[in-house]
């Protein structure tokens, strides 16, 4: 049973940034969408952090996994460690300390990979007891323009700025 409570909505397939307010997320989205160019996705090698620090600290970099479906963290970044308390780098999301979220968390970057496609939205919802406020914006990865082997996650925290 899923007794999360949503607010706001999420993306739509036709504009992955349709609930997103944040104009980072949109700046990181069409830098990706620059790199992907022509190709169904980006590679990790096409993507350079440098050119994105305005975000940086917000990104998540995940490594997918196949048979069975498994999801890595190869970079969380500063801020949202920071804001967690705890780095989970190199660490798989299995490895969560909250058992209920890690279950949210890997059904969000099953349906990026699934569906081949961004994914996202604006999120706000209790979770044990806790709520969670944030807009999230992810893009599948592809080394061999086949197989989505990452996920890049870029996250705002807190209240939309539309709705603070």
């Amino acid at each position: 049973m899923d007794d999360r409570k949503h607010a706001g909505g999420t993306a739509t397939a036709d504009d992955p940034l349709a609930t997103l307010s944040d104009e980072r997320l949109h700046r990181f989205f069409a830098y990706l969408e620059a790199k992907r160019g022509t190709r169904a996705f980006a590679a990790r090698r096409d993507i350079d952090p440098l050119e994105f620090g305005y975000i940086l600290g917000n990104v998540v970099l995940g490594e997918v996994q196949h048979e069975p479906l498994r999801f890595r963290y190869r970079l969380v970044g500063s801020n949202l460690a920071a804001a967690a308390g705890y780095d989970l780098t190199g660490s798989f999301v299995d490895d969560h300390p909250d058992v209920e979220y890690r279950a949210y968390v890997v059904a969000r970057y099953a349906e990026t990979t699934t569906w081949r496609r961004p994914t996202g939205g604006n999120y706000r919802f209790l979770l044990g007891h806790k709520l969670r406020q944030y807009q999230c914006l992810r893009v599948p990865l592809s080394d061999d323009g086949e197989t989505i082997n990452m996920i890049i996650a870029a996250f705002i925290l807190g209240l939309p700025s539309s709705a603070a």
